[in-house]
Order: structure tokens, then sequence, then C-alpha cells
């Protein structure tokens, strides 16, 4: 029986590894799932509860590509930006190599190694100096690409770190709601088995509020990595002018505030304590969630058009950036092939 189990499974594993339709769940510990879905894009819900991208099997990343996400996570671990800032803020000694960085505007430096050297050109040098010039060394000036490339990698850093800040602060919002949707749900249970039942009977309007802030928090906090790309120019350097650019990235963004705002008057209302309310205020309560989802809808909708019509789509590179399409109703239900015990 052992035996047979094994090759049972082994035929199992053969037949998802060799089917692009189906794949393991990625969820760690692992459930056990395969998933099986008919086009091998987009996004999905295992029923274990994870939801990940089908294509990448990274967590759900939409509204960035499978390129961008991959991009963006390289960034975040390895914490590039530090490179950035070191090449942007210190000079290497020419005679230990280590970094050395200017704390005054003269521009002789000393390495603790003791070399003394230039930080307008990084070349070995005397002591003696002055405040304008470094004796027996005629470099006298930035040279123009050390100065450009030194203005570009802090441009490049102060811009990652505004995004990151965006993208991870509304991450993080995104952890502690997942806490208070556990939280409302237990007040919505008890309070319909406590109170008036006409009102509190069907508090499907809690859980449906709740899923949508989840899913609208999710798009707010991954937009801000695909601005970084969409409009940086490591990828799409090429595809607009900086005029166009600049416009069509204020336009995203605009839409991004919209989406922002909405999306913190439904936390707002969310938080409300309405275990402690009447039912007037209950109703008032559910009117209000109601007409703030429609709004976050609408905002995440409009979003992912304008990127399919007016970003992504006019580009060349369309085919290498597929988005997984916003869905009003939440990510697709995973089918489960196969149950490993």
């Amino acid at each position: 029986p052992e035996l047979a189990e094994k090759f049972d499974r082994f035929l199992v594993e053969s037949y998802v590894e060799d089917n692009k339709k189906i794949k393991w769940c990625p969820s760690v510990p692992h459930c056990g799932n395969a998933i099986r879905k008919e086009d091998d894009d987009g996004e999905v819900e295992c029923s274990c509860g994870l939801q990940f991208c089908f294509g990448c099997l990274g967590e759900s990343h939409s509204p960035c590509s499978c390129l961008m996400w991959n991009l963006w996570s390289k960034k975040c671990a390895e914490e590039s930006e530090t490179v950035t800032w070191m090449t942007a803020n210190t000079q290497l000694c020419p005679k230990c190599s280590k970094p050395v960085n200017r704390i005054s505007g003269c521009n002789l430096m000393t390495c603790i190694c003791g070399q003394h050297f230039c930080w307008l050109c990084g070349g070995a040098t005397g002591l003696d100096h002055t405040w304008t010039s470094i004796s027996g060394h005629s470099c006298g000036r930035y040279n123009d690409d050390k100065e450009w490339q030194l203005e570009r990698a802090k441009r490049d850093s102060n811009r990652y770190t505004h995004y990151h800040y965006q993208y991870k602060a509304h991450a993080d919002s995104l952890k502690l709601e997942d806490k208070l949707k556990k939280s409302i749900l237990k007040k919505a249970v008890l309070n319909s088995e406590t109170k008036n039942q006409a009102v509190f009977n069907d508090y499907n309007w809690v859980i449906k509020g709740m899923d949508l802030l989840s899913r609208s928090r999710r798009i707010l906090s991954n937009s801000f990595p695909f601005v970084f790309y969409m409009f940086g120019e490591e990828l799409f350097k090429d595809e607009m002018s900086d005029k166009d650019r600049e416009i069509k990235k204020n336009l995203f963004e605009n839409q991004q505030v919209q989406l922002e705002r909405d999306v913190e008057k439904l936390s707002e209302s969310l938080e409300q304590p309405f275990d402690e309310y009447d039912d007037a205020q209950v109703l008032k309560m559910k009117g209000d969630i109601h007409k703030l989802g429609i709004n976050v809808d609408n905002h995440c909708k409009k979003m992912y058009e304008w990127i399919d019509k007016e970003l992504l789509g006019p580009s060349k590179f369309r085919f290498q950036h597929f988005i997984a399409p916003y869905r009003s109703e939440g990510i697709e239900k995973a089918i489960v092939f196969s149950d490993r015990g």
C-alpha cells in the first residue's frame, strides 16, 4: 500500500508539472492543493485562503506585471538603494578602496588609512591645501560625467524612497485591517444573536465591505511600484516623451489620490463600534459603507481601464506586462485539482 501510494503521488506530481493549467499552491507551509485555471495567468485564491499570481506564483501583485513585481521585490530585498546612496554620497579611497563620506565642503578627504585624496576626482593627493585648491593637484573642478552620475544617483534614491514609503505604508495598513476583519466578524455574529434580527441578521454588508477594503488597499499599495517602473527609465524609457510621461504620471497619481481618499474613508467607517449602536445608527453605517464601496470599486475600475488603454495598451512591450484584470467580485476562486494527504 505504501509503495502504491508513492506511485500515485508521483503520477499526480508529474501530471501537474507537465500541465500549464495546473500549479501547486505556493502556500507555506504547503496546503497540498493543486490549482487548475483555464487561462494560465491572472490571480487566483486557493481554498486555503492564499491569493497569488498564477503566472509567477508570487503574491497577488496587480496592477504590477510579473516583471515589475519581480524587479521591485529584488530591489526591496537586496536593499539596493543603500548601494545607490553610497554611490551618491561617498568616494572610494584610492589606497584601501573603503568608502569615505564627506561631511563638510572641503574637497580634501582623509581616509582612516591615512591616505589624502580629492573628493572631486578621487585622485590621491598630499595634505597641503586651501579651500579652493589642493597643492600639486590640478583637477580643479567636477568631471561632468561624475557630477551627472552623482546627481542621478541621488535623484533615483530619493525617488525610490518616496514610492517605497507609500507602498509600505499601505501594506502595513493592509496587515492591520486583516486583524480588524476578524474582530469585526466576531462582533457581527454576536450582534446577530443578541439584537434586532431585522437589522443584524444579515451582516454580509460588513463582510463585503471588509473584502473590498482588503482588495482596494492591496491595489493601492501595489500601484506605487507600478508608478515607479511605468514612469521610470528602467523599463519604458523610450515609450513616452518627457512631456507625455509627466502628464500621464500626474493623471495617474490623481487617480491614486482619489482611490486613497475613499479607501481611508471606507476603513474609518468599518472601524466604527457598531456593536454599541442602536438600529438607526447601524442602518446609517450600512448605507454609508455601501456608498463608499461603490466609489472605491469605480476608482479601481477606472485605474485599470486607464492602465490598459492609455499606458500599457499603446506600449510595444504590452505583451511582456500582462496585468491581472480587476474583478469587482474579488479574485477568482480556485478550482482545486487535487489534495495531497
